[in-house]
C-alpha cells in the first residue's frame, strides 16, 4: 500500500512538470510565468478603464458647454440634438466601463 502511494506520489510530481526540449518547466515556473502575464494584462486592462473614465468625464464637460451655448443662442433643435447624442455617448462609454471592470474583477479572481 505504501509502495502504491509513493510511486502515486512520484507519477503527479513528473505529470505536474511540462517538458520544453530537454528542459523541466516546474509547475511553479509555469504558474509565476502565467501570472505575470495576466498582471501585465490587469496593467493594460486598467489603462482602458481610465481612459473611458475621462473620456466619460469630457464628453459631459463638453456637453453641458454646448448645451448652455445653444440655450443662450434659443436653438431648440439643436439643444434637444445635442442632449440625445450627449446621453447615447454617456450611456455606450458607462456600459464599455462596466463590462471593462467586470473582466479585470473576474482576472483579479484568478490571479490571487
Amino acid at each position: 500500500m505504501l509502495i502504491f502511494k509513493v510511486k502515486t506520489f512520484i507519477y503527479e510530481i513528473k505529470n505536474s512538470c511540462e517538458i520544453e526540449g530537454n528542459k523541466m518547466i516546474p509547475a511553479l515556473k509555469k504558474y509565476e510565468k502565467r501570472k505575470s502575464k495576466y498582471n501585465l494584462l490587469l496593467k493594460k486592462q486598467q489603462k482602458c478603464i481610465d481612459t473611458i473614465s475621462r473620456l466619460r468625464f469630457v464628453v459631459f464637460v463638453l456637453g453641458i458647454i454646448v448645451l448652455v451655448r445653444m440655450y443662450i443662442l434659443k436653438k431648440p433643435f439643436l439643444f434637444n440634438s445635442i442632449v440625445l447624442v450627449m446621453l447615447i455617448l454617456l450611456f455606450y462609454l458607462a456600459y464599455l466601463h462596466r463590462g471593462i471592470e467586470n473582466k479585470k474583477n473576474i482576472w483579479l479572481h484568478y490571479t490571487k
